[in-house]
């Protein structure tokens, strides 16, 4: 939501265009994500895995991946590591084993065939790797839009195993722990320490 103000509020200051065809695709486009997604809430959980998630993408996959890092270590509290593809195949694809899960953001973009090809790579060195969005199949597929909302959409599935695992560990949705615990400082002092409500 605050990505789609930001963009609304840039299109109406004339620095970007919104996208073609303006808010009303993207929204039905998100309806159709989140009633695709659905059953990865409903499913048996895949994790944590033995380390972190680990979610790779490239250009706007790579935005993707580092919200869905946030939604991993905020939601259920588990470890994440977002990073660009070809960051992860220099040194970091020695992780890989049977122990590994990943998700690789895989928009309609220029980047497709080599995000395909990293997940193809990931499974065949014995580890699970997610495609996410339009290219993916099954609960992981996105709806297509407009290429700047794209990551809007592609973050939908990750929010669903966030929520499935929190729920799992029993982490009520919502809570986010001490991470939201805030101090405020008047005139070089403490006043107090008190809980920022969401």
């Amino acid at each position: 939501a605050t990505v789609a103000t930001l963009l609304l509020m840039a299109s109406r200051a004339g620095i970007a265009d919104a996208a073609e065809g303006g808010f009303p695709p993207v929204v039905e486009a998100l309806q159709e994500t989140i009633s695709r997604s659905r059953p990865i809430f409903d499913a048996a959980p895949d994790g944590p895995p033995h380390g972190a998630f680990y979610l790779l993408g490239r250009d706007c996959g790579y935005a993707s991946a580092l919200e869905c890092q946030l939604l991993f270590h905020d939601i259920s509290r588990c470890p994440a590591v977002a990073m660009t593809g070809h960051a992860f195949r220099h040194g970091p694809f020695e992780v890989v084993d049977e122990r590994f899960q990943g998700y690789v953001f895989c928009p309609d973009d220029a980047h497709a065939v080599l995000n395909r090809n990293l997940a193809r790579d990931i499974e065949t060195a014995g580890g699970r790797a997610h495609l996410v969005g339009p290219g993916a199949e099954g609960p992981f597929r996105t709806a297509r839009c407009a290429p700047v909302f794209q990551p809007l959409l592609d973050i939908v599935p990750i929010q669903f195993a966030a929520l499935r695992l929190a729920k799992d560990r029993g982490i009520a949705a919502g809570d986010f722990g001490r991470s939201y615990q805030t101090d405020v400082e008047i005139g070089g002092e403490v006043a107090r320490r008190f809980p920022v409500t969401l």
